[in-house]
């Protein structure tokens, strides 16, 4: 960050408030990234447990076969 020579209150006032925006704009891009590795998450267990799932049911067609 610069250092900046301030006039006046006004200016000050005007500093703080944009980078208390700036704050709030990149706290809500962290919330953004946060909702998205949740999801991304969520979908590889989904995936994960129909791989499972698939598993299973080749493994019991398998025995069938087998046992027949």
């Amino acid at each position: 960050m610069k250092k900046t020579d301030y006039t006046s209150l006004k200016d000050i006032d005007l500093q703080l408030k944009m980078l208390d925006l700036r704050r709030q704009i990149e706290w809500e891009e962290v919330k953004l990234v946060q909702h998205q590795v949740k999801k991304d998450l969520h979908h590889m267990n989904f995936l994960a447990s129909l791989l499972d799932g698939f598993k299973k049911y080749g493994l019991m067609l398998l025995l069938k076969k087998v046992l027949r």
